[in-house]
Parts: structure tokens; C-alpha cells; sequence
């Protein structure tokens, strides 16, 4: 189940929820279940009566009953070192919800007003591309957000520039390959962290026992309680190397047992899968 318990970064808003609990939807919006993407905004217009927020998809094209499909969906979020309203992503032909539904992973999650199986995540350091807010500082019309968290306004004559060129941006980022391999990288490496820490996977390290592969270092029964948790599993052959739909079984003779000291170091050597060259070269010379 999805949680926010694994998120170590604070959040940064202006909303009051996500100021007194550091938590907020937008935090799994580019986390899949099941290969189909969420997207949660809190959208408090009621203009739809009865009191329920609504998204008015009537602007977004012809919809089919409460929802309208192939829709490209924009998210942004203010950089907190220059309060700048970024582009973070975006999802690809979208279905758009007119009432909010559920996230399925977890019953804690409501107002996901979009969902599509083709999502694009831009790593932080290469946001670049500005959403201009309603009124400038100065009080002049931009145009763009104004304090609703959803903006219609792209689809007006007066921003026509302006979506010309986010879809260019949109576009070339698509097919941007550091961009493709950033974010392959990073679902890989939570996949592999996933994989070494889950209960059941770490149970091989009492089933290889207790002694750091490359360093020797062995502790007694009588000492795990204390310093059972410096001890983890290393993957031979990383998730990395792995093709975009490969599957690996996993298995206890795909991991060796390191001491956190000699797990770090061998990630910055070129012996990732070779733990006795790791040891000659590193090891036993030092």
C-alpha cells in the first residue's frame, strides 16, 4: 500500500493541511498502481451545487457522461528557493474525472480527478519551464494560475503562445533520453531498495548469516539485537541492468550480505557484481 511514511524529503505549500501534517496527494501522483497513474488536486469549486467539487470537463472537449478522455494534463509546483511555478510533468491522454474517484492502494486517498498509463516525471534539477501566475507582483495580467489549484486557461486565445510552446517543451522532453534514463533509473533504484528491505527479502540475511562478505565481519547471535541492522543485502546484479520490461526472480543467491561501510563503498567501485574483486582490490590491501 502506498504511503507517505517512505517520504524523507519535507513538503513544501502554502496549504495548511500539507504545513501541519507533511503529507499531500500530489506526493504519489507519479507513483503507479498496477502501471496506471492517479492524479490527485484539491479542488474546493463547488459551482456544480449539491455542495461536490467538480472539474467543469465541458472546457477540456465533449465529454461522454462524467468523464472526457485524451486529454493532456500539466502538473506544476512552486520551487521553494524561488517561489517560480514549474512544470514537474504531465500526463499523457488522460482521462479527466468531472467527480472525484479513489486511489485503489489506499482507501486514505480521495480527490484523483485524472488517470493515464502514460506519465512523464521531469527530475527536479532539470524543471525549467515557468507557468506564469494571473497577476505579477506588480499587479500586471499574465494570465495563468490564479489561486484555484486548476487552470483552464491554456485553452484561451489570450495564452495561445504560451501553449505553443510548453507542448514544444512537452515534445522535445518526450524524446529527451537523459531525461527517459533519469527517471528509468530512479523507479529502478527505489525497485532495488524496495527488494532489500522488505521483511521477507532481508530474512536471507539470517539464512547466509551475519558476516560481511567482503570485509569478514562477523557478529554472534547474541549480537544481533544491537548490531544485526548494520548488516545488508547487496544486489550481485543491479536492477539497472535490467530491460524496461525484464523480470528477475528473486532469489537469495541474487544478494550477498556487506556491512553498510563495505555496501556503500563497493557502489562506487567498478566491482558492483564481483565481491572478490571488491575484496582484493579494496580490502585486503588496505
Amino acid at each position: 500500500m502506498a504511503t507517505y511514511s517512505d517520504l524523507a524529503e519535507p513538503a513544501f505549500a502554502n496549504h495548511g493541511w500539507i504545513k501541519a501534517n507533511n503529507q499531500g496527494g500530489e506526493a504519489l501522483n507519479f507513483l503507479a498502481v498496477q502501471e496506471k497513474y492517479y492524479g490527485f488536486v484539491q479542488h474546493n469549486d463547488k459551482s456544480g451545487g449539491n455542495g461536490v467539487a467538480r472539474i467543469s470537463i465541458e472546457k477540456l472537449g465533449k465529454p461522454t457522461g462524467d468523464i472526457v478522455g485524451g486529454i493532456t494534463v500539466v502538473l506544476c509546483a512552486s520551487d521553494p528557493t524561488t517561489d517560480k511555478l514549474l512544470v514537474v510533468g504531465w500526463y499523457n491522454e488522460a482521462t479527466v474525472y468531472r467527480n472525484y474517484i479513489r486511489r485503489p492502494d489506499t482507501d486514505k486517498i480521495e480527490h484523483i480527478r485524472f488517470t493515464s498509463k502514460k506519465a512523464v516525471l521531469i527530475p527536479e534539477s532539470k524543471r525549467a519551464f515557468e507557468i506564469p501566475r494571473a497577476r505579477s507582483s506588480e499587479g500586471r495580467v499574465l494570465g495563468g494560475f490564479g489561486q484555484s489549484d486548476i487552470w483552464y486557461g491554456i485553452m484561451e486565445p489570450k495564452a495561445e503562445k504560451l501553449r505553443k510552446e510548453l507542448f514544444k517543451y512537452i515534445e522535445r522532453k518526450q524524446t529527451d533520453q537523459t531525461v527517459i534514463k533519469s527517471i528509468e533509473e530512479q523507479k529502478k533504484e527505489r525497485l532495488a531498495k524496495r527488494f532489500e528491505r522488505i521483511g521477507a527479502t532481508r530474512g536471507f540475511i539470517f539464512e547466509k548469516g551475519f558476516c560481511c562478505e567482503a570485509c569478514d565481519w562477523e557478529i554472534e547471535k547474541s549480537e544481533q539485537s544491537v548490531w544485526g541492522s548494520s548488516f545488508e543485502l547487496h544486489h550481485l546484479h543491479p536492477f539497472k541492468v535490467l530491460g524496461a520490461n525484464e523480470k528477475r526472480r528473486i532469489t537469495k543467491e541474487a544478494f550477498a550480505v556487506l556491512c553498510a561501510s563495505c555496501h556503500r563503498a563497493i557502489h562506487r567501485t567498478d566491482y558492483v557484481s564481483d565481491i572478490d574483486a571488491f575484496k582484493k582490490n579494496f580490502i585486503t590491501n588496505t
